[in-house]
C-alpha cells in the first residue's frame, strides 16, 4: 500500500506516489452521505500520517491478494467489523477534536467504498485533515 506523504503544506492531504492538494469540497459540492463499511479503527497513530496524530479507519474489500498484505482479513468485501458502523465512528471522531489532527482511510482498499467522498467531507467538516492509503488500483 502506498503511504508516503512528502509535502509539508497542510493543504496537501493525499498520501500516495504523488501528493495532490485535497479539498474534499472541490469534488463534493453537495455530499451524498452513504455510510462506508468499517473493517476496523486504530484510535491513535503517529506513523500513518507523517507529522500528524491520526486515527485510522480501515475499510474492507480489496481485489488484490498480495502475499505481503498486512491486512489480509480485510480483503473480503464483507469483512466489516461487528459493531463498527460509520455513524458511530463519526460520533467518536467528534469527541476527539483538538486531540487528533487527521483521519486516514486505509484498508483493504478504501476506494471501493461508494461513500468515501462523503465520509471524507464529514471528517473535514469536523476539522480533521484527511489521509488516504490506497493500492492505486482505481486511479480515476
Amino acid at each position: 500500500m502506498l503511504n508516503a506523504c512528502t509535502s509539508t503544506n497542510p493543504g496537501h492531504r493525499l498520501h500516495g506516489d504523488s501528493v495532490a492538494a485535497l479539498s474534499v469540497s472541490s469534488f463534493v459540492s453537495s455530499p451524498v452521505l452513504i455510510p462506508i463499511a468499517v473493517g476496523g479503527l486504530t484510535p491513535f497513530s503517529t506513523v500513518d500520517y507523517p507529522g500528524h496524530l491520526a486515527a485510522v479507519v480501515f475499510c474492507p474489500g480489496c481485489p488484490w491478494r498480495c502475499t505481503y498484505c498486512h491486512n489480509p482479513h480485510l480483503q473480503a468485501v464483507d469483512a466489516a467489523a461487528a459493531g463498527k458502523r460509520w455513524p458511530e465512528v463519526v460520533e467518536w471522531l467528534a469527541s476527539r477534536r483538538d486531540l487528533l489532527d487527521s483521519v486516514v482511510f486505509s484498508g483493504g482498499e478504501p476506494l471501493l467504498q461508494h461513500g468515501l467522498a462523503g465520509a471524507m467531507w464529514q471528517v473535514r467538516s469536523l476539522g480533521f485533515g484527511v489521509g488516504l492509503h490506497t493500492a492505486g488500483i482505481y486511479p480515476e
